[in-house]
C-alpha cells in the first residue's frame, strides 16, 4: 500500500532516477520503521497517515499535477521519523538529512528544501502557527491520530509510553501531562476539513489523558 502511494506519484513526474533511487531507499526506510524500540513511529503511523489524506481529501495519490505539493508532502510522510530515537533532540535534523542523501542529487534544489522544511517542522508542532497550505495539510496529518476514535487514542497513548519505557512511571506521567497540556492551549489542526472533523475530539482524547496522568496513572492501568 505505502510504496503504491509513493511510486504512483513519482510516475506521472517521469523521474526515472528519482524512481530507481526511491526503490533502493526502500529497504532503509523499512529498516529504520521496523526498528524495535518503536512501537507508534513505524510504517502503521504513516500508512494511517495516507488513509487520513485520502479520508479528507487532502492529497491526491492518483494524480500529481504539482510537483512540490504532492511529493513533497509524499517524502515528508516517509522520512520525518525515519530517525527515532526517545532520548535524542536530534531526530528530526537527522532524517532531514538522510532524505538529503538519498535524494539531494536526483531531486530539483527547491523541492529537496521543501521537504527538508516540512520534517525539521515536525520539530515543534505548534511552532508552525504561520505556514504554507501543503505544510499545514502534512502537519495535520501527521498529528491526526490525537483526533482519532477513543480506541485509536488508547492505543496511540499506549505505543508512546512503549517507546519511552525508559522513563520512570513517575516523572512520564508529570511531563507528559505537562507536554500534552500545552498542546490544549491552541488549535491543534489548521486545515478545515480536518479541524472540523478532528478537533473536538482531538481535545477530549487529550484531556482524557491528561486526566489520568495527572492522577498518578498510565493508560495501560485503566481497564
Amino acid at each position: 500500500y505505502l510504496t503504491r502511494c509513493i511510486l504512483s506519484s513519482l510516475e506521472p513526474m517521469l523521474i526515472s532516477e528519482a524512481n530507481e533511487r526511491f526503490s533502493t531507499a526502500w529497504f532503509t526506510i523499512c529498516q529504520y520503521y521496523g526498528e524495535a524500540h518503536r512501537s507508534y513511529h513505524t510504517l502503521k503511523h504513516l500508512e494511517y497517515m495516507y488513509t487520513q489524506a485520502e479520508k479528507y481529501g487532502l492529497i491526491s495519490l492518483q494524480e500529481s499535477n504539482n510537483f512540490c505539493h504532492s511529493l513533497a508532502i509524499d517524502f515528508a510522510i516517509f522520512f520525518h521519523d525515519i530517525i527515532y530515537d526517545p532520548k535524542s533532540k536530534l531526530n528530526e535534523q537527522l532524517s532531514a538529512d538522510l532524505f538529503k542523501e538519498y535524494f539531494e542529487k536526483y531531486m530539483p534544489p527547491t523541492f529537496v528544501s521543501t521537504v527538508v522544511l516540512f520534517i525539521l517542522a515536525t520539530t515543534n508542532h505548534m511552532d508552525n502557527v504561520s505556514c504554507d497550505d501543503d505544510l499545514k495539510i502534512f502537519l495535520d496529518l501527521d498529528l491526526s491520530i490525537l483526533g482519532g476514535t477513543p480506541l485509536e487514542y488508547k492505543n496511540y497513548a499506549m505505543q508512546i509510553r512503549f517507546e519511552y519505557n525508559f522513563v520512570p512511571e513517575e516523572v512520564y506521567c508529570r511531563e507528559r501531562a505537562k507536554f500534552l497540556r500545552n498542546m490544549l492551549k491552541g488549535n491543534i489542526y489548521r486545515t478545515s476539513r480536518i479541524a472540523e472533523d478532528k478537533e473536538s475530539q482531538a481535545h477530549s482524547n487529550i484531556e482524557w489523558e491528561c486526566s489520568i496522568l495527572e492522577s498518578g496513572k498510565l493508560i495501560s492501568d485503566i481497564s
